[in-house]
This record gives C-alpha cells, structure tokens and sequence, in this order.
C-alpha cells in the first residue's frame, strides 16, 4: 500500500507543482489551491477551490496560460536549451515567458497599491538601474494605473467576495468623513467572523446624510455584499450621533432591514464618555468646575505650548527625552471621538 500511494503521488507531481496550497477559508478543513498561472488573471477568471487533485488536473488541461507555458517549455527543449518548467520559484532572470512577466506585474502593482507609492516614483535613474540589474522592466505608469491596478483590484475583490459569501451571518459598519479635500465620504466595512474587511468609500458629493438617505445608501451596499440576501445581514454598526441614532430607529420601518441590529460604536461611545467626564456642562454650553477638569486644561495648555506655539523648546524637550529615555515621544493632542488619545495625552 505504502508504494502505490507514493507512485500515485509521484504521478500527479505535475499537477501538484502548478499550485500554490494555502491555508483554508473560515470553516473550511481543506486547504485551498489557487493555478498559479491564472492566479492573478482576469481572462480567463482564477482558478481558487479545495484541493482536489482530478479537479486540478481537469483545469490545467484547459488552462491557456498553463498550455501556452507548457508550449513554451516544450520549444525550449527543441532547442536544446534547459526546461526551468519545474522551477517552483520565480527567478528574476526568467522573464522571457508570458506568464511569468504576467506575475510580477501583477506582484509589482500589488506592492505599489498597498504602500500607496506613486506611479512614477520608479522611474528614477537609480531605479531604473535596480531594475536592470534585475532583468525586470516595470510597467509604464499608465499600464500600471488601468489594467494592472484593475487586476490587482479584482483579484483581492474576488478573494473578499469569497471569504464574505462563505458565512451565512455578517455585520456591516458605516462611517461617514471627509478626506483631505474635504469631500465628504462615506466608508463601508464588513464584518466576517471577527475580521474587518473594507468594502468601499464613496463621495457623498451634495446629497443630504440624512438617516432615510443613510439607510438606503447602506441597504444598496448590502445588497450587493449579500448578493440579494439581506437575511444574512445581521447588525448595522455605526458611531452614536443623533442622525446615526434616528438610522437605528429607519431599520425597524423597512420590512427587508426589520430584523437588523443597530449597534454603536463602542470607542466612539466610550471617547464621548470620556469627554462629558473632563469637560463637564459642555453639551449644555456651562462652564462647571472640577479638579479633573483642572488637570485636564493644565496637560491641554502644555501640549499646545510644545506642539503650536515653541518649535525650539519641543526640540529642546525631545533632546531631553533622548538623554534620559534613548528615544523620543510624541505629543498627543487629544480629540473627543479619536480612540486612546485621551490616555495617550499623558506621554
């Protein structure tokens, strides 16, 4: 027995070496096989499922990156030169194929899309040079912002899709803000068995944030998470302003968002806490005495003196910090919805 499942193993050796096997999903045992020749491809889709080697074998067969490198290999052989088809690893001087070029494309643009770099930073003389000792030419600027980013963007779309479509219970969290334009935003999360998973921001551009207008922006998101099935949505989390208040009261009069919990957002709620205790009769525009109150104003008065008013003395004070601390910390101004800055205002 023990020798045929190793002769068995040794015949599928080529099925198994043109997978990555990564971790299972959220409730899932089996672990997951992504082709890693169409793994970041849009056409044709991905192949991503349990590993199941007939399967995998049945998708390779009809696989055109897969045939074309196989194509490729098999000229290289005619030629006499070496086959590097059972190479698991990508070598930077192997470039010559379609699919590999495609891959660290799309890892290039990967790597520009979650360090925020911008597109022409890599066009310098010295990384330009980097490239070439490296034998990869990089993308040009307008390539990577279209259809690289749009891989990129559809391929962790598609992974989140999965994850979220996997449970039949999810959460939703809405915030609205303004970005550094001042355009105002809404922001969109889900929530899949304890994790975050960013869904979208969108322009509010002149509508009205009202709480019937919030709920059907939100209801048309989930719409689109569930795929129709609002029954899986089962909590709305938002912070705890009067309009998002009057929103939790909206679920209950739509027959579709009835059965949807409206919960607030626990920093946000413990912040404003905070606050009405350090600064109490503000809400009511009265000034009311206290010794935490006193405190408070005195670390407040101390940290604008450093942070707005001395520039020379903040770096006096940081010197100070180096030689009896070996490091520097910063001063934090405190805001009443920003989580921790009110215990952090004591560094």
């Amino acid at each position: 027995m023990g020798a045929n499942n190793t002769q068995n193993a040794q015949k599928h050796d080529w099925v198994h070496n043109a997978f990555d096997k990564e971790p299972s999903k959220p409730g899932q045992s089996t672990p997951f096989a992504h082709c890693r020749y169409c793994k970041d491809s849009t056409d044709p889709p991905p192949f991503a499922r349990t590993w199941n080697t007939t399967i995998m074998e049945e998708h390779l067969k009809k696989c055109p990156l897969y045939l074309q490198e196989e194509a490729h290999q098999k000229e290289l052989r005619a030629k006499g030169l070496p086959d590097n088809k059972k190479q698991k690893k990508l070598t930077f001087h192997s470039h010559d194929t379609p699919s590999i070029k495609h891959k660290l494309d799309t890892l290039f643009g990967m790597a520009v899309f979650t360090s925020c770099s911008s597109f022409n930073q890599f066009e310098t003389p010295e990384w330009q040079e980097f490239f070439k000792a490296l034998g990869y030419t990089p993308p040009h600027r307008n390539t990577l912002s279209s259809t690289i980013l749009d891989r990129c963007y559809d391929s962790t779309k598609t992974q989140v899709t999965d994850i979220i479509n996997s449970s039949s219970n999810i959460g939703i969290v809405a915030d609205e803000s303004t970005n550094i334009s001042g355009t105002r935003i809404e922001n969109i999360s889900v929530i899949v068995k304890g994790t975050s998973y960013f869904w979208s921001n969108e322009s509010l551009e002149d509508r009205n944030a009202t709480a019937d207008a919030t709920i059907q922006s939100i209801k048309q998101k989930a719409l689109d998470i569930t795929q129709g099935d609002l029954k899986r949505l089962g909590a709305l989390s938002t912070d705890t302003c009067s309009t998002q208040q009057a929103s939790w009261a909206k679920l209950k009069s739509d027959p579709d968002l009835a059965h949807v919990f409206g919960i607030g957002c626990d920093s946000h709620g413990i912040q404003l806490i905070i606050k009405d205790i350090v600064e109490p009769g503000r809400e009511a525009k009265v000034q009311i005495s206290s010794k935490i109150h006193d405190f408070w104003l005195e670390f407040q008065s101390i940290i604008s003196y450093f942070g707005h008013k001395s520039t020379l003395q903040l770096g006096i004070l940081r010197q100070k910090q180096v030689t009896t601390l070996n490091k520097t910390i910063a001063l934090i101004t405190a805001g009443n919805t920003r989580w921790g800055t009110q215990v952090s205002l004591r560094n």
